[in-house]
C-alpha cells in the first residue's frame, strides 16, 4: 500500500511541467518535518540559489515564485496556509510527500537532508560526495565541522540553529567553490574560517543572531554577494573588503545592525 502511495506521489512530481518547478519543490524538503516555511522567504531562497534566474527580475521573480507555489499546491505537493492571527502565508509539506522528496534526492539531484534530527555529529566526510548539490543540517546540535569536504557542485548549505561552539575548520570551504547560499544564523560560532574568503560565487550569507561572532575574514573576493545579514552579532567593525561589496551592483540587501 505504501509503495503504491509513493508511486502516485512520484507521478505527481514527475508530471510537473518545468524542471524549475521540480527543483523548487525539492528545495522545500530542506526544512525540518512539519516546518512552516514563509512563502516570501522560500521564494527569496529560490532566487538567491539561482533557480529563478531565467524567469525575470525583481518583482517579476516574486510573482513567478508565487506561480510555482500555486502549481505545487494544485499538484497537491504543498499545503499553503496562513499563520494564526497573521496574514503571512506559509507552505508546508505533508510527511509522506517530504519522504518522497527526500527519496528523490538520494539519487538525483543529490542532497543530504538531516534537518531537525537532533544530531550532535555532522555526516562523516565520506558522505559529502562530489555530486552533492544541497545540504541541510539546520536545527540540530552540531558543535563543530572539523573536516574539509570536496563538493564542487554544492550550491546551498543550511546550518542555522546549531551550536557550532567549537567552530569550523579553517580550510572547510576550500573545495566548495560553487556555494551560493550559506546560512549560519542562530549559531554560537565565534570566528568564520578564512576559507570563506574563497567563495567567489556566494550570493547570500546569513549570520543573523550569531551572538558570539567577532571575526569575519576578508570579503574582498565575494563580488557576487547579493544578500548579507550581520545583524545581532558581536562584530564591532566592518570586515575587510566590505567597501567593494557596498558599491557592488549585485548587492540587493544588507543588514549591519551590530551588537555593541
Amino acid at each position: 500500500m505504501e509503495n503504491r502511495v509513493f508511486a502516485r506521489l512520484r507521478f505527481s512530481y514527475e508530471r510537473l511541467k518545468e524542471s524549475v518547478s521540480r527543483s523548487c519543490f525539492l528545495y522545500c524538503a530542506l526544512y525540518p518535518e512539519d516546518h512552516h516555511i514563509e512563502t516570501d522567504e522560500q521564494i527569496k531562497y529560490w532566487t538567491w540559489e539561482g533557480l529563478l534566474d531565467n524567469l525575470g527580475y525583481g518583482e517579476s521573480k516574486m510573482l513567478q515564485g508565487k506561480m510555482i507555489l500555486d502549481e505545487l499546491k494544485n499538484a497537491s505537493l504543498l499545503e499553503i496556509g496562513c499563520q494564526e492571527g497573521s496574514l503571512n502565508e506559509y507552505v508546508k509539506m505533508h510527511d509522506l510527500i517530504r519522504d518522497m522528496a527526500i527519496a528523490v534526492t538520494r539519487v538525483s539531484p543529490l542532497f543530504i537532508i538531516r534537518a531537525g534530527h537532533e544530531i550532535r555529529d555532522a555526516p562523516g566526510e565520506s558522505e559529502w560526495l562530489k555530486g552533492l548539490e544541497r545540504i541541510s543540517l539546520m536545527t540540530n546540535d552540531l558543535s563543530s565541522l572539523s573536516f574539509e569536504p570536496k563538493c564542487p557542485r554544492l550550491t546551498t548549505l543550511l546550518l542555522q540553529y546549531n551550536s557550532l561552539s567549537k567552530g569550523i575548520l579553517t580550510s572547510f570551504f576550500n573545495h566548495l567553490k560553487n556555494l551560493t547560499v550559506l546560512d549560519l544564523s542562530y549559531t554560537g560560532i565565534a570566528r568564520l574560517p578564512d576559507s570563506l574568503s574563497n567563495l567567489e560565487n556566494l550570493h547570500a550569507l546569513f549570520l543573523r543572531s550569531c551572538w558570539n561572532l567577532c571575526h569575519v575574514p576578508t570579503m574582498e573576493r565575494l563580488k557576487e554577494l547579493r544578500v548579507l545579514d550581520l545583524s545581532s552579532t558581536s562584530i564591532e567593525c566592518m570586515p575587510l573588503g566590505m567597501e567593494s561589496i557596498w558599491i557592488s551592483p549585485t548587492l540587493q540587501y544588507m543588514d549591519l545592525i551590530f551588537k555593541f
